[in-house]
């Protein structure tokens, strides 16, 4: 990961220790069950939303100046190129 964007994650982190908990445990789960279709279908969608509320709680935590600042440090080849990236690096 760039550095350059660490005192962003770790704050945007810290703010959303809980959520990411949440996301990576039904990360786990959706990876290792052997449930029968409909249950999957329920896991996959349960992860779907927690994955949503995540980030966007992810993005919530940072002010409009951040989200500036964080844009202005993106490089076209660099490992994160636009604000989605960024705030998917946050989820681990």
């Amino acid at each position: 990961m760039d550095d350059k964007f660490e005192p962003y994650r770790q704050k945007a982190k810290d703010a959303c220790k809980d959520e990411i908990k949440k996301y990576i445990a039904l990360n786990k789960a959706l990876f290792l069950s052997r449930l029968g279709k409909k249950e999957m279908d329920l896991l996959r969608s349960d992860f779907e939303i927690t994955r949503l509320k995540t980030l966007s709680k992810l993005m919530a935590s940072l002010s409009l100046e951040e989200h500036f600042e964080i844009r202005d440090l993106i490089v076209d080849d660099g490992e994160i190129r636009s604000l989605p990236d960024f705030f998917q690096s946050c989820l681990h």
